[in-house]
Parts: C-alpha cells; sequence; structure tokens
C-alpha cells in the first residue's frame, strides 16, 4: 500500500503522515469518517493523526491504526518510532525467551554437578520467578502455550532438589522431616 518506504526516510511524523497514512487511507478508498469508524475513534482523530500532529495513546492503539491502514511491517515499525522512540524489532520473542531458559537450565545442572549447590539452587529460584512472570506476560497477550515454559520449570525443580540433597547432610534431612518423637 501506498509510498513503500523502501528507499525514502522519513525524517519526522508530520512528513510520514502525511506521506504514508493519507495516501494508504485514499489507496484503501475510504474517507476519514469512514477510518475513524473502523478504528473507533472520532474523525477529528484521525486527521490530526495524518498531519502528524496527534499520535496513539500507546503502542499496541498504534498497532491497531498501522494494520487498519494496512502499513507495511517496515512501516510500522518506522512509525513506532517516530511515534515512541521505540522499534519492536528489539525485543525478545517466545523462542528467544525459551533459548535463554534452556541454557540457564544447563547452567543450573553444571553448578550443581560441580559441587556448587548453593549458585545451582539461587539460579534455579531466580530462573523459576522469572519464567513465572513470562508466562503471565505471554499468555495475557498472545495465544502462546506455556507447556514449554513449563516443562523448563519442572526441569528446574528436578534439579533444585538434587542440589539440596548435595547441599544439606541426609541426618539433616531426616531430622526435618521425622518428628524427633517417632525416632
Amino acid at each position: 500500500m501506498g509510498t513503500e518506504g523502501a528507499n525514502i526516510r522519513w525524517n519526522n511524523l508530520s512528513e510520514f503522515s502525511e506521506q504514508v497514512l493519507r495516501p494508504n487511507r485514499e489507496q484503501l478508498g475510504l474517507k476519514q469518517t469512514a477510518m475513524a469508524r473502523r478504528i473507533g475513534v472520532h474523525q477529528s482523530r484521525i486527521s490530526r493523526i495524518e498531519q502528524g500532529q496527534g499520535k496513539p495513546k500507546d503502542i499496541e492503539t498504534a498497532k491497531k491504526y498501522a494494520w487498519h491502514y494496512g502499513l507495511s511491517e517496515e512501516q510500522t515499525q518506522t512509525w513506532l518510532k517516530l511515534l515512541f522512540g521505540i522499534t519492536t524489532e528489539a525485543s525478545p520473542s517466545y523462542t528467544d525467551f525459551l533459548q535463554l531458559y534452556s541454557d540457564t537450565l544447563d547452567s543450573v545442572y553444571l553448578a550443581r554437578v560441580q559441587g556448587l549447590p548453593r549458585l545451582s539452587i539461587k539460579l534455579a529460584d531466580n530462573t523459576a520467578h522469572s519464567i513465572r512472570e513470562t508466562i503471565q506476560k505471554t499468555t495475557s497477550s498472545s495465544s502462546k502455550d506455556p507447556a514449554s515454559f513449563l516443562t523448563i520449570l519442572f526441569r528446574l525443580l528436578y534439579q533444585k532438589t538434587f542440589a539440596y540433597y548435595q547441599f544439606v547432610s541426609l541426618d539433616e534431612i531426616w531430622r526435618r522431616t521425622i518428628p524427633i518423637e517417632a525416632v
């Protein structure tokens, strides 16, 4: 749609809005009022955005606008950068998180087998906390299945359990689990 931007770079929001947003809307055969109805805003909002005088309230809303205007991925990235000074290209993906946590699981294991049970336990605890937060974020914002994260959590628990056995003497475990009166 519209100006592709492969060779064009925009210096400011006003240039981008006038050279990309408006032409894209017009190519779609929509008037500002029709675009406003699609997005769920007032026509004056569309007018301000197309003049580069207004901007969506947040990134998710901006992505909604970009989709309705038919912006390419490159145009969307450029627009987000002009609007908010950020790019979503740098944000880690679901697979990036899985790889990071798998690598950390390897570190937990290596710490344990190298006789560093305290480090293994600490790494397992920190990673488990981080995974729980990631599961909450990814399941609330997308349809990603947290099963892979849960698998890593169970593997961390497994390593942590072995580290505890290595760290704590069997006599101490025995004392903590069986009441003294029973002995």
